[in-house]
């Protein structure tokens, strides 16, 4: 955005400053963009530009360093964090890692040393050439100590700005748990300095905090260091960032937000928080505001507290009101806080010292964790915040599913105060590499009842977000091919989705629930069926292919099938396609939904303990996606006759099985109650993994009375019943299917 003037000496300085950022507030009413600000002469050579966190046009923001209008991508680089190498700082954890692990640093303070050493470089720490003083006592300090010193002096006082009083506490535990920490203060001199430079040299210079997108670089280094070290604790779930970014976009945290996590964690939803609601002001005092009354964190456990403390200090403060604690001592707090905006990660298998003494006199004398999952934490919270009040949260997908009364109970509480805004599936392994739970975000409006809303609740499918597993990093985003972020294009389409509630196939749907219903997208989602092509249907008869000529069953058929493909083509393929494009889309005109129990026959498999059986002929069924789903043969007589379809309860992946066999408890058996043969088979097979993969998962089973309600689409006759003779037809016109028979 620019705005010229013929020289700036015959203006006004502060009216013409004024008039830009009026142009600036009105762009980011009307627009998501982030904005670089600019005033030029025409009749000489001043340029003055603003751009950063909240583009807050005056004298004291001004980027005095940059005197001329510089390139597009200069800008990009500058101002929009394209300068944060997020896969090298990425990267550079893993090396740091190695070196802190070879230095005998503790494996449960790597995280909160790494980032005090990192907050204390950022506000110049003095760390080189440093010779041995002498104390008040008179007592010489090595050079160790000395570094160490130093590194307490600036916490000291970076916690002195933050005029709180739990300031010494907070430096108590930082002091007392990493820099006074045994295997810190037996670091050398030269292991002190070598990890010091290491920091500064592959982390330091690769953010930017100037911009929003060097604030979450600083997220991202903490929340991915603390998962690769390891933890006490396997099952702990540190929210990605840019799932936080999701997350905080969805309630739209402003300025205007009072925001709290009373699970804190790490503290990467108050990072997100505040950064969010800076990017959202127009002055210095709104900023300020923010940082010192606006941001609200809880957090219990000791390390954890130590690290959101730190991290927040590193994000310019803002941890004024971030306390330890357990939450349901904090409910006069979080009511005189005015809370309007909660983002949190609860525990899903809290024991009892964790969680409320009132709801642990419920629990059975078996129950050892928590049987809500999570929801007693979110529905005490809810009752402590100002209305109105938005909340998003994580939860495993079991607590969405509601197959325990507990659960039950929750989501019909939940329902008879809240409105059910909206339901996200993410990621299977989101949390990878620390816990391995399947979750989803809940997204409630606390204002009225649900059923006074009356009105639908959005699901999304929001599995895919373009991120990719490393091992010993963890997930990282991916790129095109220009080094674009794939993610941030995903995230706009999810927020779009949401936003204007739009039901799109495979990914949206809108459904009114109760609270005995499923919360869940996969539940009542339809599969997007356009993107089924020729390709799924090859591989289908290429896998089965694979699996008989590893048994040795193939026989070749010279049959001539040219003319079969081609009329088949013609009929239910693109007649405007002339190409062989394995990509070619099929024609669904005459294709029509039905249910699978029209034509099947659900049974579970039978569980065979190890001992009761020993290798032999008999094909054993099991949920493995390998070898059509053939675990090993063994010398049991077959329970289940052949020609039928199996089923893994996670995934749903389905296989056409030809012999008589034995199967697993974790696999159904669809037996036809009609006459299909190998082809029909090999093409319902087809269809259900397309239907239905997506649907389950290790957080949501597929078992037999879930089976019983799967429909799918199948060719039709004009009388509407299934086209048998066109799935026959069409598998045989496949290449190699010959060799099937």
């Amino acid at each position: 955005m620019v705005e010229c003037k013929d020289r700036f000496s015959s203006w006004d300085h502060n009216k013409i400053m004024k008039q830009l950022q009026d142009y600036v507030r009105y762009e980011k009413a009307f627009s998501h963009k982030r904005i670089v600000a600019i005033l030029a002469e025409t009749a000489g050579d001043e340029v003055w530009t603003w751009y950063g966190q909240s583009v807050i046009v005056d004298e004291y923001h001004r980027n005095k360093d940059e005197r001329q209008i510089l390139s597009f991508e200069e800008y990009e680089d500058r101002c929009f964090g394209k300068v944060n190498d997020k896969i090298r700082v990425v990267d550079s954890i893993k090396n740091l890692n190695e070196k802190l692990h070879s230095d005998g640093v503790s494996e449960k303070i790597r995280s909160q040393f790494v980032g005090t050493c990192l907050l204390a470089l950022k506000h110049g720490l003095v760390y080189k050439d440093i010779k041995p003083l002498l104390d008040p006592s008179g007592k010489e300090l090595s050079q160790e100590k000395v570094v160490l010193k130093n590194i307490r002096n600036i916490l000291e006082g970076l916690l002195a700005q933050s005029r709180t009083l739990e300031k010494a506490g907070k430096l108590s535990k930082i002091n007392d748990y990493v820099l006074d920490a045994q295997s810190v203060t037996n670091l050398t001199y030269d292991e002190l300095v070598s990890i010091l430079e290491d920091i500064e040299t592959n982390v330091v210079p690769y953010i930017n905090d100037k911009s929003t997108a060097g604030q979450d670089l600083l997220s991202i280094f903490f929340t991915t260091f603390n998962k690769y070290v390891g933890k006490s604790d396997k099952n702990q779930a540190f929210t990605p960032d840019h799932i936080c970014d999701f997350m905080s976009k969805v309630i739209g945290i402003n300025k205007h937000s009072r925001v709290l996590d009373p699970c804190c964690g790490s503290g990467a939803f108050l990072v997100r928080a505040m950064t969010d609601a800076m990017d959202d002001c127009e002055t210095e005092e709104e900023r300020d505001a923010v940082k010192k009354n606006q941001i609200y964190g809880i957090e219990f456990e000791n390390t954890a507290y130590g690290l959101s403390s730190t991290n927040m200090l590193i994000h310019g403060d803002g941890n004024s009101n971030v306390v330890q604690d357990s939450m349901f001592n904090r409910g006069n707090w979080i009511k005189n806080a005015n809370i309007n905006a909660v983002l949190m990660n609860p525990p899903y298998n809290a024991t009892k010292k964790y969680c409320l003494t009132d709801f642990v006199d419920t629990w059975s004398a078996k129950q050892k964790e928590d049987p809500s999952k999570g929801w007693h934490f979110v529905e005490w919270i809810a009752r402590q915040v100002s209305r109105p009040c938005k909340m998003a949260f994580l939860l495993p997908m079991q607590a969405a599913i509601g197959n325990s009364k507990e659960i039950v109970t929750y989501k019909k509480k939940m329902l008879d105060n809240y409105t059910l805004d909206a339901v996200f599936s993410l990621p299977n392994e989101m949390f990878y590499p620390g816990a391995s739970a399947v979750a989803c975000c809940m997204v409630f409006d606390l204002s009225q009842k649900h059923e006074k809303a009356n009105r639908e609740t959005f699901f999304g499918y929001f599995k895919d977000d373009q991120f990719v597993k490393r091992k010993g990093i963890g997930r990282v985003e991916r790129t095109d091919e220009k080094g674009n972020s794939l993610w941030e294009k995903t995230k706009e389409r999810w927020l779009d989705a949401y936003r204007n509630k739009r039901e799109i196939p495979g990914l949206s749907v809108m459904h009114r629930v109760t609270y005995e219903d499923e919360w869940l997208a996969e539940a009542y989602m339809e599969t997007d069926y356009s993107t089924l092509t020729n390709d799924d249907f090859k591989k289908t008869v290429n896998y089965y292919l694979s699996y008989l000529i590893k048994e040795g069953q193939t026989i070749k058929n010279e049959n001539d099938r040219n003319f079969m493909y081609n009329y088949i083509k013609a009929l239910y393929y693109n007649e405007k396609d002339n190409s062989t494009n394995n990509n070619s889309k099929l024609f669904f005109n005459h294709w029509k939904e039905f249910a699978i129990t029209d034509f099947f026959n659900i049974r579970a498999g039978i569980y065979h303990y190890s001992d009761e059986y020993e290798l032999g002929a008999t094909p054993y069924v099991s949920a493995s996606n390998m070898n059509n789903g053939v675990k090993e043969k063994i010398n049991l007589e077959p329970e289940f006759e052949g020609n039928c379809i199996v089923t893994g309860k996670v995934g749903c992946t389905a296989f056409y099985q030809p012999e008589d066999f034995c199967a697993t408890s974790d696999v159904n058996i669809l037996i036809p109650k009609f006459n299909m043969n190998m082809y029909i088979g090999l093409f319902i097979v087809c269809i259900i993994n397309k239907n239905e993969n997506y649907r389950w998962t290790y957080g949501r089973q597929c078992r037999v009375n879930d089976t019983e309600r799967i429909r799918i689409k199948l060719p039709a006759t004009e009388e509407g019943t299934p086209d048998w003779q066109f799935m026959e037809d069409y598998i045989k016109s496949l290449p190699y299917s010959d060799s099937i028979l």
